[in-house]
C-alpha cells in the first residue's frame, strides 16, 4: 500500500506492506521451517529543500531462536535442585 501525501508543505510519500517468511534476520542466519508475517514500512519526504529528500525504512526481523535457559538457575534451567 502506498500513498503520496500532497496537503503538507512538502510531499510525503508512505508504504507500508507485509510479507510472510521463512528467513531468519533476513535469511542470513538461515531459515526455517515455519513461516512468520512481517512488517515493513518506509517514509520519503519529497524535496525538503530544492536539493535534499529524506527517507526512512523500516524491516521487522523475525526471531526464531529462543532463548536457552540457564543452568545456574534451580528451577528455571537444565538443573533442578
Amino acid at each position: 500500500m502506498s500513498e503520496l501525501l500532497t496537503f503538507l508543505p512538502r510531499p510525503l510519500l508512505l508504504n507500508a506492506g507485509g510479507r510472510a517468511t521463512q528467513g531468519t534476520h533476513i535469511g542470513l542466519l538461515g531459515f526455517t521451517d515455519e513461516y512468520d508475517f512481517v512488517f515493513e514500512g518506509s517514509a520519503v519526504l519529497l524535496f525538503v529543500t530544492d536539493r535534499l529528500a529524506l527517507a526512512a525504512e523500516y524491516n521487522q526481523e523475525p526471531s526464531a531462536y529462543k532463548t536457552t535457559p540457564r543452568i545456574d538457575q534451580p528451577g528455571k534451567g537444565l538443573v533442578d535442585g
